[in-house]
C-alpha cells in the first residue's frame, strides 16, 4: 500500500501454542502491553473463527478483546514497522472522522463499535 496502515496488533499462533500465551506475545512485542494479571479471564474470543476474504483465500483469523495493562515499551521484530499509539474512548468518534490514514477493515469495525458506545 505504501503507507502506514491503522491496526490492531495481531499475530500467528505458534504449533501447540496456547491462544492466550500467543494473544500476551504478540502484545508485548507490538505495544508494550500484556495481559492483566489480576482477572480470572483477561481474553475473550469472539464465538468463532472468521474468513478474511471467503471465496479467495482459506485464512481464518480469531479476534478477541483483551484485559491489558502496560509493563514496557513495544519491542518489534525488526522487519516489522510499528508505532503504537493509545486512543482515548471519548476520542474515537473524532478520530474516526479526521483519520487520513489507512485504517484495516477489521480495526474500523471495531473503533466504530467503540465510537458508538462512546456516543450513548
Amino acid at each position: 500500500l505504501n503507507s502506514w496502515v491503522v491496526g490492531l496488533p495481531a499475530g500467528l499462533v505458534e504449533p501447540g501454542e496456547d491462544l492466550a500465551v500467543a494473544v500476551d506475545r504478540e502484545l508485548r512485542e507490538e505495544t508494550g502491553y500484556r495481559l492483566c494479571t489480576d482477572v480470572d479471564e483477561p481474553v475473550r474470543l469472539l464465538p468463532q473463527a472468521g474468513f478474511s476474504s471467503t471465496g479467495l483465500t482459506d485464512e481464518a483469523i480469531q479476534i478477541v478483546f483483551a484485559q491489558v495493562e502496560k509493563v514496557g515499551d513495544a519491542q518489534p521484530e525488526e522487519s516489522e514497522l510499528i508505532a503504537p499509539f493509545q486512543l482515548p474512548l471519548s476520542d474515537v468518534r473524532r478520530f474516526l472522522d479526521e483519520n487520513t490514514t489507512l485504517i484495516g477493515t477489521r480495526a474500523q469495525l471495531i473503533l466504530e463499535v467503540f465510537a458508538a458506545r462512546a456516543e450513548r
